[in-house]
């Protein structure tokens, strides 16, 4: 069964960044989920969305840090 496509948008990815580790950059988040810094500044821009994999990443970080993410 294919997995259900996740659509994580803009809000949501800065209010992860800034939930985790009380808040990172961009750089630091794409470091974390081992992206480009451009690519977290095009998602939370809403220029792209994430792919697959990057949105698995976020998911987790949003689970780990849920009480800032709403």
């Amino acid at each position: 069964m294919p997995e259900k496509e996740v659509i994580i948008s803009p809000e949501t990815i800065r209010a992860i960044r800034a939930a985790v580790a009380g808040g990172v950059t961009q750089a630091e988040l794409a470091r974390i989920i081992e992206v480009g810094q451009n690519a977290v500044s095009y998602w939370e821009s809403g220029k792209t969305t994430p792919g697959p994999r990057a949105t698995r990443e976020l998911v987790k970080l949003a689970n780990k840090y849920k009480g800032a993410v709403s």
